[in-house]
């Protein structure tokens, strides 16, 4: 966003704090009331730059220091966020937003089941792996080695135990293909939606090896790229849209931070654990999708 913008946004939104001139419509929607004019500003400013790189745009390319940077966002808005004497988060817009970015970051649409390292199905945790190896959904590498494979889901999913249980290297039928030590993906359509993901409890134990978190979310899918023909949901979006006069995925944004998703259908119910560790990498302990793993063998 060029300097000319943010002047303008500034100006415009100390107006209407200061002036005390509200739409009831932008009153609503709006996530940052009761907050100092300076942070308003200055989380206002932040969501048009996040719109700009559309976290939860399956186009963007999410690069390893990208993705990391994100894990980092959540830690922080995490920790900065008021918490009870259980652990419980109190839920406000930044640890929403922070939450939903790393839900996508991580591609939790495709994660497997897994407890302990212990997956379901491991050919659904090699199936993840390919699309969240090069960071642009869609583009895929050409095969990953057995070694790579299995180096990689250690990285990502966290084992309690002193030694990771041996995975079988194998084709699993629907996933990947598997041959001479390499896997490749079994080509098939992807959903293009828009996925939005949002908390309904976290929870946080600070230690010293890190955070550990536990958090149960519901999982929207929303066309907000016009590919199809708007059903309900989308026609529901697209008068707030009219209402707020700002972009589908900026509206999707403001509803989500704001804790207003109840008029869309929740497609999963999906709870997660894990720890970020002191260099601000996840390790999944254990995740459900909240469906049974499709399998065929």
């Amino acid at each position: 966003m060029n300097s000319g913008i943010k002047v303008i946004i500034v100006c415009l939104l100390a107006m209407l704090l200061l002036g005390g001139v509200y739409a009831s419509s932008v009153m609503d929607f709006n996530p940052f009331a009761g907050r100092e004019v300076e942070e308003v500003v200055e989380v206002a400013i932040e969501r048009e730059d996040r719109a700009e790189e559309a976290a939860m745009d399956m186009t963007m390319e999410v690069t390893e220091p990208i993705r990391l940077k994100m894990v980092a966002n959540l830690r922080r808005a995490l920790e900065n966020a008021e918490i009870d004497e259980e652990g419980k988060v109190v839920l406000d817009a930044v640890v929403r937003n922070r939450y939903n970015e790393f839900c996508n970051t991580y591609w939790m649409l495709f994660m497997p089941n897994v407890d302990d390292y212990e997956f379901e199905y491991l050919g659904a945790a090699a199936w993840h792996m390919f699309f969240i190896w090069d960071g642009k959904f869609g583009r895929f590498p050409d095969q990953i080695s057995a070694q790579q494979m299995e180096k990689s889901l250690q990285e990502l999913y966290m084992n309690s135990g002193e030694q990771y249980t041996t995975i079988e290297h194998r084709a699993y039928t629907k996933y990947v293909r598997y041959e001479n030590g390499y896997y490749s993906l079994v080509p098939q359509s992807y959903n293009d939606n828009t996925f939005a993901y949002n908390p309904v409890d976290i929870w946080i134990e600070k230690s010293i090896d890190g955070m550990r978190v536990r958090a149960t979310m519901h999982e929207y899918a929303l066309d907000t790229k016009g590919h199809y023909q708007p059903e309900e949901q989308e026609l529901i979006l697209i008068e707030h849209t009219e209402e707020m006069g700002l972009s589908l995925d900026t509206v999707l944004m403001v509803l989500l931070e704001s804790d207003r998703m109840g008029e869309f259908e929740v497609k999963r119910t999906m709870d997660i654990e894990f720890m970020i560790d002191n260099s601000d990498r996840p390790h999944i302990i254990r995740f459900d999708n909240g469906e049974e793993t499709y399998r065929l063998d």
